[in-house]
């Protein structure tokens, strides 16, 4: 698994680059789900 991932929002707002275990947190927090898109991809690379 990635140390960070890029997260967007309930609204699909992008919320930037976080640390995983932060980002699973504030799933947890808004009670929504985390979905992977791309194993591979590297956060700080814009597509």
């Amino acid at each position: 698994m990635a140390p960070e991932v890029r997260l967007n929002g309930p609204e699909n707002e992008p919320l930037g680059i976080v640390p995983l275990q932060e980002a699973l947190r504030m799933a947890g927090d808004l009670d929504v789900d985390l979905v992977e898109i791309v194993a591979q991809a590297d956060p700080r690379c814009a597509a």
